[in-house]
């Protein structure tokens, strides 16, 4: 029987290695958290050193940077594990981004407006906030277009008058953004350009305009988790809506916790439909 350690990462067994620990004891770990198997960024077991059992968990984050050793001691990547790859291959996948580090070549930060929208405008540019783009290969090799998350200005606004939607034909949360990708693969706002538009004097603009500019500055690290299965989940907080009342599939692209929101960016490929969705608190 195959038998892993795990880094410790942190307290007083650091730089030691946890464990042993079979394969099957790992995957029961895994299984018992119905809660990260939608979107699987960590999982926890008992805390193992020298084989002796702690009343501590063993926290262990699934990226691209994760190792684990074998009975040797031997470093090998836990995607080499191939019960735990295939697992890992139905979840999302998770990326640490770092401004001034190396990304890779399907996730673009800080897109200009030319990039994203097929004409665009003044109204683009004083109520649109685009924070990165995620190339559609990275989920179908089929695909060909870039998908961008961009905050629209109203997600932010309190004092956003909710009887606005109502226009928005089959549309019900000022939380989702909706736009279509037309032949050159750039976006046109499905609500329209006026969804966008905020009072200037608005003071819940002007902070996320101050937020967005220290974002901009600054030197960023974003956790994304890219290609979860939250289709399922994203119809049932928006089965009142046309988007997802019909059999059309719904992937999910890319999720970022960015300005006190996680934002949701999902495609619908047989209309060529990017959506985002706010989720708060």
């Amino acid at each position: 029987m195959e038998l892993y350690y795990f880094s410790i990462p942190g307290g007083e067994f650091t730089d030691n290695l946890a464990g042993p620990y079979s394969i099957d004891e790992i995957m029961k770990a895994i299984s018992g958290y119905d809660d990260y198997l939608d979107n699987l960024a960590f999982l926890t077991i008992p805390f193992k050193y020298e084989g002796k059992l702690y009343e501590d968990e063993l926290i262990i984050f699934f990226n691209s940077d994760t190792v684990l050793f074998d009975i040797t001691k031997k470093s090998i990547k836990v995607t080499d594990i191939s019960e735990i790859q295939e697992l890992l291959e139905k979840n999302a996948q998770i990326y640490e981004v770092n401004r001034g580090e190396k990304l890779p070549s399907f996730i673009k930060l800080f897109p200009s407006l030319n990039e994203i929208f097929s004409m665009p405008n003044d109204i683009h540019d004083k109520f649109c906030f685009p924070i990165l783009s995620v190339h559609l290969s990275k989920i179908n090799p089929q695909w060909k277009e870039w998908a961008h998350l961009v905050i629209p200005s109203s997600y932010w606004s309190i004092n956003y008058d909710e009887t606005v939607a109502k226009k928005f034909e089959g549309w019900d949360s000022h939380y989702d953004f909706i736009c279509l990708l037309e032949e050159s693969c750039k976006y046109i706002i499905e609500q329209g350009n006026e969804y966008l538009v905020r009072d200037e004097a608005d003071t819940d603009l002007e902070f996320l305009k101050h937020d967005y500019k220290h974002f901009w500055e600054s030197n960023i690290s974003l956790t994304l988790r890219i290609g979860g299965k939250y289709d399922d989940w994203y119809r049932k907080q928006h089965d009142a809506t046309y988007f997802t009342n019909n059999d059309s599939k719904i992937v999910h692209i890319v999720s970022a916790d960015i300005f006190g929101a996680n934002i949701h960016l999902f495609y619908q490929p047989e209309h060529k439909r990017i959506v985002q969705f706010a989720q708060y608190g």
